[in-house]
C-alpha cells in the first residue's frame, strides 16, 4: 500500500474481520458494504486513529484544519460519519441528505477546499483495505468508492453561503 503506514499490529489488528454468522465452514463469505461498517462499529478507535495518523501525516498541509480539534471525538466523529455514508448509500434517507449537507457547510465554514475530498476519499479507502484485509475485495472497494463519492457530492451542496434543503 503506497504511503500509508503498516502499523496495524500496534494497534492490536492483523487485517482481519470475524467471519459472518451462519458460515459454519468459518471462511470469508464476501463481505458488503453493510458488513463492512459493522466490522468498523464492532471495533473501539481502530479505523479513524489509523486513517488519522496516516492522513495528517501523508498531507501536511491538512493538518491546519486540525489545529485545536480534539482528535479522540474527530475519531468518533468519522467512525460514526461513515455509518452514515453507508446508510445513505443504502437508503438514501433526505434526513441524512440534510446532515450530509450540514456538514459540507461546516467544512465550508472550516475553509477546507473542495479539492481536499479525492485525497481524503483514497486515503480513507486504503485505510479501510487495510482493516478488512483479505476480507477486503474489488467488489467493497467499489461499494465504499461510490458510497464516499454520493455522500461527498451531498456535501459539496453545502459549500455555499446557505444550503438549500429540499
Amino acid at each position: 500500500m503506497v504511503g500509508c503506514r503498516s502499523d496495524w499490529r500496534s494497534l492490536g489488528i492483523d487485517g482481519i474481520v470475524p467471519a459472518s454468522s451462519g458460515n459454519p465452514s468459518g471462511k470469508f463469505a464476501l463481505m458488503n458494504i453493510n458488513e463492512s461498517i459493522q466490522a468498523i462499529l464492532s471495533r473501539e478507535k481502530v479505523v479513524a486513529d489509523f486513517f488519522y495518523l496516516t492522513f495528517l501525516d501523508r498531507y501536511p498541509a491538512v493538518q491546519q484544519f486540525f489545529v485545536d480539534v480534539d482528535m479522540q471525538q474527530q475519531n468518533v466523529l468519522l467512525t460514526m460519519g461513515l455509518f452514515i455514508v453507508e446508510q445513505y448509500y443504502r437508503f438514501q434517507y433526505p434526513a441524512i441528505k440534510h446532515y450530509l449537507r450540514l456538514l459540507g457547510h461546516k467544512h465550508y465554514l472550516r475553509e477546507v477546499p473542495a479539492e481536499m475530498y479525492a485525497d481524503w476519499r483514497a486515503c480513507l479507502v486504503e485505510t479501510l483495505q487495510q482493516f478488512h484485509g483479505s476480507a477486503w475485495t474489488t467488489g467493497l472497494e467499489a461499494e465504499w468508492n461510490s458510497a464516499i463519492a454520493l455522500a461527498s457530492q451531498i456535501m459539496l451542496q453545502g459549500y455555499q453561503a446557505r444550503p438549500k434543503f429540499e
